[in-house]
């Protein structure tokens, strides 16, 4: 449709190296890949960053940091094996999450032309959302899921000269026999 050229665009093959250009200026970061093809990815959480609003599919990191109030989500109720058939149901998702909730909050203005409805979203979006994807949080998360568990086993494994693992029977490929170590 004329009124929506130069303001919405469909990148094909989308990549990192087109990130850094996207990300700034973007009212909504919208992700709908085929479900569950495609994860949304760092991308749209650098753009959060930046206060950039999201409408993407419950995907990759999205599942975890949608926040009703604080961008948009296709939630997915069910899945389809019909790919036609889930791509028009998710499209008239898509449109309708749009006419009824994304464009009315963006045209409610007020006597200064302000949406602050966009703006009080725009404000959720990083106070709960952004917040939740920091280094420090993904340091965190690699320490105490990984790093830790994996320095304690290590530990637990070497104690009085590897004593546990030398009771374990052995098979004769050379592994435990009994799958634990």
């Amino acid at each position: 449709m004329p009124q929506f050229i130069g303001k919405i665009i469909f990148i094909p093959n989308y990549d990192i190296s087109l990130a850094k250009y996207l990300v700034q200026g973007v009212d909504i970061w919208m992700n709908t890949p085929t479900r569950p093809l495609e994860a949304s990815g760092t991308s749209g959480e650098k753009a959060v960053m930046n206060g950039v609003m999201h409408f993407s599919v419950l995907d990759g990191w999205w599942v975890e940091g949608y926040k009703e109030g604080a961008g948009w989500a296709l939630k997915m109720e069910r899945s389809y094996n019909d790919r036609g058939f889930q791509d028009e149901l998710d499209a008239a998702t898509l449109y309708n999450i749009l006419e009824t909730d994304i464009v009315p909050r963006y045209y409610d203005v007020d006597k200064r032309g302000i949406s602050t409805a966009w703006i009080d979203t725009i404000k959720n979006c990083v106070a709960e959302v952004a917040c939740n994807f920091t280094t420090n949080r993904m340091v965190e998360d690699y320490l105490r899921q990984y790093y830790i568990p994996l320095c304690t086993r290590k530990h637990m494994l070497i104690e009085k000269d590897f004593a546990m693992p030398r009771r374990l029977p052995v098979g004769r490929e050379g592994c435990a026999g009994n799958g634990r170590i």
